[in-house]
Order: C-alpha cells, then sequence, then structure tokens
C-alpha cells in the first residue's frame, strides 16, 4: 500500500512538474509573432502603393541557425520596430514546392530562392517597392547587427552613405 501511494505520488509530482516546465518554457520563449509578415504579393502591392521595401526572410526547416534568427533576431522588439516601419516582411521557404505569384508568373518558393542567388540559410533578400533588387545579407545576423542593417536600407541612407560611416554616425543613438 505504501508502495503504490509512493508511486502515485510521485507520477502526480512528475506531472506538475512537466506541465509546469512546459507552461514557463512557453512564457519564455522568444518568438518573431510582433513581425507584421505578409504574403509575397501583398508585400508587392503594398510596396508600390506606399513605398516601402520588402524583406524576404529565406529560410529551411531544418536550418538551425534560421530558427536562431526567428528565436532570438526577430523576436528583439527594436528589430520588430525597425522591420515594422521600413519593410513589408515576407517567409520564403527555400525548399518548398508551393506556387506563390511573383510579377505575374507563378513560381515555386524555391524557384524563387533560387532566382534570388540564394545558397544558403538563412539569407535576407531586401527589394525596393518596385521589385528590384537592394541586395541580399546571407547568415544569421544577432539583434544589434540585423537593426542596424534594417535602419541603414529602410531610411536609404545606402544610397548616399558607407556603411561603417552610417554606423559611426548612429552609435549613439
Amino acid at each position: 500500500m505504501l508502495k503504490t501511494t509512493s508511486i502515485i505520488t510521485l507520477l502526480v509530482l512528475f506531472i506538475f512538474s512537466c506541465d509546469s516546465s512546459e507552461t514557463s518554457a512557453q512564457t519564455n520563449n522568444n518568438d518573431a509573432s510582433g513581425v507584421a509578415w505578409v504574403p509575397l504579393h501583398t508585400a508587392i502591392e503594398n510596396a508600390q502603393a506606399d513605398g516601402k521595401k520588402i524583406l524576404i526572410d529565406v529560410y529551411t526547416e531544418w536550418c538551425g541557425y534560421c530558427r536562431r534568427m526567428n528565436a532570438e533576431t526577430y523576436a528583439d522588439a527594436t528589430v520588430q520596430e525597425t522591420l515594422n516601419n521600413y519593410f513589408y516582411p515576407v517567409r520564403l521557404n527555400a525548399e518548398s514546392k508551393n506556387f506563390i505569384d511573383f510579377a505575374g508568373q507563378a513560381v515555386t518558393e524555391q524557384e524563387l530562392a533560387l532566382a534570388f542567388g540564394v545558397r544558403g540559410y538563412p539569407t535576407t533578400v531586401i527589394l525596393d517597392s518596385d521589385g528590384s533588387a537592394v541586395g541580399r545579407q546571407p547568415g544569421f545576423m544577432d539583434a544589434t547587427d540585423f537593426n542596424n542593417l534594417l535602419s541603414y536600407v529602410g531610411s536609404n541612407a545606402y544610397k548616399n552613405t558607407e556603411y561603417d560611416d552610417f554606423i559611426n554616425r548612429n552609435k549613439d543613438n
């Protein structure tokens, strides 16, 4: 009887400890839910109407640095604010065979990633409001560096200022 009671008590404690750790993990889990992700065709339409740029996060499901970029960089409040202010953010799965509309043509996400010259993940592709390529940045970036890049491109400083000069000028801001 005592043995049965002990086993039941241990099971109950185990269940509650698993449940509470799951709850705290959900509470502490950073994510990119503060980013206003939109489909590519919506981003293009909106960008043409108001002049914002388009940021495309090219990722794969298996990519550890893609998950890290989502959990750390895109979860950062400053990054979210800058991103939503200057860009229409889009997610593009580089291995997806799903068709999307791009420039009036149906292409797969995979084909579009290749057309953008993406060879590694994550890669950030930035398009101007007219759909022309501004540039692409391969690899993981921490929140500070990524926010600097977003501000540099989003504010159009890239058109007349070297990146290092922009960073040095804005260090104290």
